[in-house]
């Protein structure tokens, strides 16, 4: 039967769980009629709003046996997927309820998504990288291209693999190039809209930076893991953190490159006039959130295009330098042999 998620909004001075669990056996004397299971609640007590996750042949019949039970019916009913991605906000155990207050211990509902890209890896390596992510708490999302997607309940567990990932990297600096990110929220909106992939979505500009071997996490990231780890552990943390603007104008820098990449004549000139901003706001902006100049970022972005190019048979060198803005061939074989260590044909036969 399908999955269905309900929000309820109560409109009452105070929020009591009690008073939810009351309703709830009240919905089990009678979700056999309407042909519905209940599966699990939450009760986020301070926004004074009630989760349920159900099954039933339809959301009419979801709101028919909370109409029969008590009355109280959902503000909304949302239908989910069932392609992994609803693990994500209820986690494996769909028969235990979680209720959410004061106690930083029971399920808020908040999740941190990881997203790891890696780049001229082995399927040796890139399926130990998945246990690994597994054993780390994980939940892996299903797989699409050289990236994974899980989830983690626990922020700190979250980055604490990403710290496990990146120390595999390290003591084997060959097994290819990795980038990490990471957000956490409540991945449902306020009119119970799922927004993993909206998460998702900002994840995925990240792995467009080109850089290799790093780590970025919004700042509810960062604070939820000082919170769960503690003052110490957040100085030793070596991800970079992006607040809401950052990410914004990351993924605007972002498509202005990838619109452009083709053309040899984005110059950082051009790239700033595109941009709308001076020469030193931009300078400072891209130094300050990757490390880098924004001509050394257009060539990283120029350079992880045609890494991923190359894996196709159908495009010779040529065809791939051009392709990725470089205005002769030789000079793309240099700068791909300066970047990876080895020239694009022999990547090319290596990794098709």
């Amino acid at each position: 039967m399908p999955l269905y998620m309900d929000i309820h909004i109560i409109d009452s001075e105070q929020l009591l769980a009690e008073e939810v669990a009351r309703a709830h056996v009240q919905d089990l004397k009678v979700e056999k009629r309407h042909g519905v299971r209940q599966l699990k609640y939450w009760v986020d007590t301070t926004n004074k709003k009630v989760f349920c996750l159900l099954r039933g042949p339809s959301a009419a019949a979801c709101h028919a046996v909370h109409e029969e039970a008590h009355g109280m019916t959902a503000c909304n009913i949302v239908e989910l997927t069932e392609d992994g991605s609803g693990g994500l906000l209820f986690g494996d155990r769909l028969d235990d309820l979680a209720y959410t207050g004061a106690d930083p211990g029971l399920d808020s509902g908040f999740r941190t998504l990881l997203r790891l890209d890696t780049f001229r890896c082995d399927n040796g390596t890139k399926n130990a990288l998945a246990q690994d992510i597994v054993q780390r708490g994980g939940h892996l999302l299903p797989r699409s291209g050289d990236h994974y997607l899980a989830w983690f309940t626990s922020c700190a567990d979250a980055l604490r693999c990403a710290q496990a990932i990146k120390n595999a990297f390290t003591a084997s600096p060959t097994s290819g190039e990795y980038q990490i990110g990471l957000r956490t929220g409540r991945f449902l909106d306020r009119h119970s809209n799922y927004q993993y992939e909206a998460a998702s979505r900002t994840l995925q500009c990240l792995a467009l930076l080109g850089m290799p071997d790093r780590t970025f996490m919004d700042k509810e990231t960062f604070l939820f893991f000082r919170r769960q780890a503690g003052d110490t552990a957040t100085e030793a943390l070596t991800a970079t953190s992006l607040s809401e603007d950052d990410f914004k104008f990351l993924a605007r820098a972002l498509s202005t490159v990838e619109r452009e990449v083709v053309f040899p004549s984005l110059t950082v000139d051009r790239f700033n006039r595109l941009l709308g901003m001076s020469k030193a706001s931009v300078y400072r902006a891209v130094k300050s959130l990757v490390g880098i100049s924004p001509g050394r970022l257009i060539k990283f972005i120029r350079l992880r295009r045609a890494l991923q190019l190359l894996t196709e048979d159908y495009l010779t060198i040529s065809e791939v330098a051009y392709a990725v803005g470089f205005s002769s061939p030789s000079y793309f074989s240099r700068a791909f042999k300066a970047r990876y260590g080895h020239s694009p044909s022999t990547f090319s036969v290596t990794h098709q």
